[in-house]
């Protein structure tokens, strides 16, 4: 599966070579990540996330248009993994890790090393 990036900037170009950029809003995971243990708290991830995203926007180290994606990708997420407690599958669990995952180091690359995590 061929992924598509956006440039973390206003402009939707791709993503410079090494970077992690937002993925394309229709992208539903990779059923075969293997990064993380599936033993994970998925709502407690989700709650530091939003408060990374909250923080990012506030103290200003997100753009306008950079914690709007994030939200919106935090949110497509949130219902992802509702849909997947109705009808679990391992597939499905290992895409929504991926897709927290890929977040979570789009939100963390934009953080500057001296701020404190809200």
């Amino acid at each position: 599966m061929s992924l598509h990036f956006l440039n973390l900037s206003v402009s939707p170009e791709p993503a410079p070579a090494g970077l992690v950029g937002f993925a394309e809003p229709d992208w539903k995971g990779d059923a075969d990540f293997d990064g993380l243990s599936e033993a994970i708290d998925l709502d407690g991830w989700l709650a530091d996330l939003a408060g990374q995203i909250d923080a990012g926007a506030r103290q200003g180290w997100l753009t306008a248009y950079q914690a709007r994606r994030a939200g919106f990708d935090l949110q497509s997420i949130r219902c992802q993994v509702r849909f997947e407690r109705l009808k679990p599958s391992p597939e499905g669990l290992r895409a929504v890790l991926s897709r927290i995952d890929r977040l979570s180091r789009i939100v963390a690359a934009m953080r500057p090393a001296t701020v404190v995590r809200s």
